[in-house]
């Protein structure tokens, strides 16, 4: 996901970055972005803005042995 933090460690629009391998359902990407909104950072000491990108890598839950 990318996303940017404004000068008052606020998250604006986070968004998706394409590559090969990446999640595709809308939902969970909405949802990431959603949660990542809800994060606030320290204001900007020199009031810049930041970009910012991070991987979350998922696996499936694998169901319990019968």
């Amino acid at each position: 996901m990318n996303f940017e933090i404004d000068r008052e460690g606020r998250i604006a629009e986070p968004t998706q970055s394409m590559k090969d391998g990446q999640l595709e359902d809308a939902e969970v990407v909405a949802c990431i972005g959603g949660i990542l909104k809800g994060i606030k950072f320290a204001p900007s000491a020199a009031g810049k803005t930041t970009r910012a990108y991070h991987v979350f890598e998922f696996t499936s839950k694998q169901p319990p042995p019968s």
